[in-house]
C-alpha cells in the first residue's frame, strides 16, 4: 500500500545525492525486476499505437496522416527507476543496456528524461538522440528548459539554439496540439512592460489543413 510512497522518497534521495548505490545495493535486484516490467509496459503501449497507426494509414492510403502517440503517462515511472539504476550505471551492464533501451523509446519523453538524466550523472549520449529532440518543436523548448536546469546546456543542439526556434517550440508546446501542420513566422517586434525590454515573436499556425 505505501510502497510507491517509499520509491518516490527514494527517487528523491538518490536523485539529491544523499543516498548513495551502497546504502540499497540488496534492494537492487526487486527494483531492476520493476525497471524491467515498467518497460514492458511501455514496449507494450508503443506496439498498440505503432499497429493503430499502421491501420490507419492503411485505411487512408495516399493521404497525409498524424502521428497519434502523445508522450507522457508511463514515461514519469521509467523515469523513477531511471534515477534508482542510475548508480549502478558503471558496475552493472543490464543497467546500461535498460538506458539503451529506454533512448530508443518511440516515445520523446522517455529518450528525454533518459538524456538529461545521463548528461547529468556525465555520462555519453548520442548526438543524433538530442538533435531529433531539438529539431522537434513540440521537444525543443522542454529540452533546453530540462538541460539548463541540469546544467548541461553545452549539450543543446547550436542549430536551434535561438530565441526565434525556441519561442517558435513554445508557442507550439502551449497549443498542445502533438502536430501542426504548418507554422509560419511572421515578425517580430521590441517591447517594454514595466520598466523590461523584451522581444515579441508573431507566427501563424493551423492544425490540420482544413483549420484557418
Amino acid at each position: 500500500d505505501y510502497k510507491q510512497n517509499i520509491i518516490d522518497l527514494l527517487v528523491t534521495l538518490v536523485d539529491s545525492g544523499y543516498v548513495k548505490a551502497a546504502d540499497y545495493q540488496s534492494y537492487y535486484p526487486g527494483i531492476y525486476i520493476d525497471a524491467k516490467v515498467a518497460w514492458k509496459k511501455q514496449q507494450a503501449k508503443e506496439e498498440k499505437m505503432m499497429e493503430a497507426s499502421n491501420k490507419k494509414i492503411m485505411e487512408n492510403e495516399g493521404e497525409d496522416m498524424e502521428d497519434d502517440y502523445v508522450s507522457g503517462g508511463n514515461s514519469y515511472e521509467l523515469n523513477d527507476y531511471a534515477v534508482l539504476l542510475m548508480p549502478f550505471y558503471d558496475s552493472n551492464k543490464n543497467v546500461k543496456l535498460y538506458f539503451t533501451k529506454l533512448l530508443q523509446s518511440r516515445d520523446e519523453l522517455v529518450r528525454m528524461n533518459a538524456a538529461v538524466l545521463l548528461l547529468r550523472n556525465k555520462k555519453e549520449v548520442p548526438d543524433s538522440i538530442l538533435q531529433n529532440l531539438a529539431a522537434n518543436d513540440q521537444q525543443r523548448g522542454l529540452l533546453f528548459y530540462k538541460l539548463e536546469k541540469a546544467g548541461r546546456l553545452d549539450k543543446f543542439p547550436a542549430a536551434y539554439k535561438n530565441q526565434l526556434d525556441l519561442a517558435r517550440s513554445y508557442m507550439v508546446m502551449q497549443n498542445g496540439s502533438a502536430k501542426m501542420d504548418s507554422v509560419v513566422f511572421l515578425k517580430k517586434t521590441t517591447a517594454s512592460l514595466k520598466g523590461k525590454t523584451g522581444t515579441l515573436y508573431f507566427f501563424k499556425y493551423r492544425v490540420k489543413k482544413t483549420d484557418d
